[in-house]
C-alpha cells in the first residue's frame, strides 16, 4: 500500500529482529569469591556470573613506608602556600631544614646559588627535632590538604615527608599525603 503523497510504503519496517534486549532491575550485588558475582534480579532470582581471571582486579593496597620521622613542624597552611608559591617562582625544587625551633627552606636554581628563606612566628606554629631534605615545590604545594588552618610537616634525612592536616569540625579525622624526596646534590 502506498501513501499517495509520499510515495513510501506504510506498513512498518521490513526485516528480522536477530536479539532483543531486555533490561532488568537489579537489586542486590554481591561479590562471593575472587572471581564470582551474584546478581539478584527483579523476578528471576538470583543468577551467578564467574569473571575470568584477567578481568579480576583486586587492589591490594600499598604498604604505608616505615619511617622513623626525626623532625616535626606545624606550620599556619595558607601562609605556608604562600611562601612556597613564592619559592616556586625561583626553583622547582628546594632543601628542607629542621633545627631545634626552626624551619628553614633553600632553594637552588642554576641562575640564583641559593635563596634562604626561614619560616618566621606567622607560618611556622612549632618545630621539633633535626632533619635535612630536598623536595619538589610544585608537587608540595598541589599535596597539601585544602582543609584546616594548620598543616604537620613531619620527614627524616633524605625520606619522604608526611604532610597532615585536621578539619576544625572533625577532630577526630586527618588527611595525610606522601611526598618523595629529592635526590640532593651537596
Amino acid at each position: 500500500m502506498l501513501n499517495k503523497g509520499a510515495g513510501t510504503r506504510v506498513g512498518g519496517w521490513r526485516g528480522k529482529v536477530k536479539a532483543k534486549i531486555k533490561k532488568a532491575k537489579v537489586y542486590e550485588s554481591s561479590l562471593l569469591d575472587d572471581s564470582i558475582v551474584e546478581v539478584e534480579v527483579r523476578g528471576r532470582g538470583k543468577e551467578n556470573f564467574e569473571l575470568r581471571p584477567e578481568f579480576v582486579d583486586v587492589e591490594v593496597p600499598d604498604p604505608i613506608p616505615k619511617i622513623q620521622f626525626t623532625a616535626k613542624a606545624r606550620v599556619v597552611r595558607t601562609d605556608f602556600i604562600n611562601k612556597l608559591k613564592r619559592i616556586k617562582k625561583l626553583a622547582n625544587s628546594a632543601v628542607f631544614e629542621a633545627k631545634h625551633k626552626s624551619l628553614t627552606i633553600t632553594a637552588k636554581e642554576d641562575y640564583i646559588k641559593s635563596g634562604r628563606f626561614e619560616l618566621d612566628v606567622t607560618v611556622l606554629l612549632d618545630c621539633q627535632g633535626k632533619a635535612r631534605a630536598g623536595y619538589n615545590i610544585g608537587k608540595m604545594i598541589e599535596a597539601i590538604p585544602p582543609i584546616g588552618t594548620v598543616t604537620t610537616l613531619q620527614f627524616a634525612d633524605d625520606m619522604p615527608i608526611l604532610i597532615s592536616a585536621t578539619p576544625e569540625y572533625l577532630v577526630s579525622s586527618i588527611i595525610e599525603c606522601w611526598q618523595a624526596p629529592i635526590l640532593l646534590e651537596d
